[in-house]
């Protein structure tokens, strides 16, 4: 594959300095990557607190 390493590398410690941030002792934080087709798949996965419902469709809006 053909990939911004230094561009991946950010964002997969964004998402996992992130999880980190909001899970307690007892937690712990997946990752895990696969293909499919043409595409690569990664998977940060966590047992910390979560967003609530409501606020789901605030992810990608800007100040929020």
């Amino acid at each position: 594959i053909y990939v911004d390493k230094i561009r991946l590398k950010q964002i997969l410690m964004n998402l996992v300095s992130n999880d980190i941030k909001f899970i307690d002792d007892e937690g712990h934080i997946i990752i895990k990557s696969y293909h499919k087709g043409d595409n690569v798949h990664i998977d940060v996965i966590d047992n910390g607190i979560g967003i609530m419902g409501e606020d789901i469709q605030k992810l990608f809006k800007k100040f929020s």
